[in-house]
């Protein structure tokens, strides 16, 4: 099976075809880089494998994906009334 980029990385048509491709075709971007953004969908998918060995040394940046408690509170409350806690005042108790 030969997939374009879309077809992989968006509509995860191998896992809906139960299958695993030959080949990944790195397809057009929106995002107008070269082959910068391109690669790096490669390297998240574990697709990439011509990078150097000390591509991975150096210095990194942690994300800390955790929700605040205060934050988590506000989500749980529009839950408990039945709204979504996509809105204004979550964004801005996220930003306290």
């Amino acid at each position: 099976l030969f997939m374009n980029g879309h077809g992989y990385f968006v509509q995860r048509a191998d896992i809906k075809l139960r299958t695993s491709p030959l080949a990944v075709h790195a397809t057009y971007s929106l995002d107008n880089h070269d082959g910068v953004a391109k690669r790096q969908r490669f390297r998240e998918a574990g697709l990439w494998r011509a990078d150097s060995p000390d591509y991975l040394s150096g210095r990194f940046l942690a994300l800390n994906a955790s929700v605040p408690p205060n934050v988590q509170a506000q989500i749980d409350a529009y839950r408990a009334r039945g709204l979504s806690p996509a809105n204004i005042d979550v964004h801005a108790r996220a930003l306290e």
